[in-house]
């Protein structure tokens, strides 16, 4: 990866970007991202993590892939680049574009 928010494939560059319809569309199939998040000691499984990843990819400034695409290109970088790399990308997104995940009621 060429840092933790892009990386390049086939001359591309990627970026994993979250926005709440893509957060969605991956909670429709899978479970919720907070209670995986919270069960699972603040990690996820790898199956989890690969398809993170296929519903957050994107050409760098341009759209989405696929997410039956994004999940070839997920395990790919994992592979690639090894678990954490993958999940601190992954999870810097999600901080960064998903905050309402991580807000809190203050009194």
């Amino acid at each position: 990866m060429a840092d933790s928010n892009t990386f390049e494939v086939e001359g591309k560059v990627y970026e994993i970007k979250f926005i709440f319809q893509r957060i969605d569309m991956y909670e429709q199939s899978h479970r919720p991202i907070m209670a995986s998040f919270a069960q699972n000691g603040g990690s996820f499984s790898l199956g989890e993590l690969r398809d993170l990843v296929a519903y957050g990819i994107k050409v760098e400034g341009g759209g989405y892939v696929s997410p039956q695409q994004g999940r070839e290109m997920g395990q790919k970088l994992i592979e690639q680049n090894g678990y954490l790399d993958v999940f601190t990308a992954v999870t810097e997104a999600l901080t960064r574009d998903c905050g309402f995940f991580f807000k809190t009621q203050s009194a």
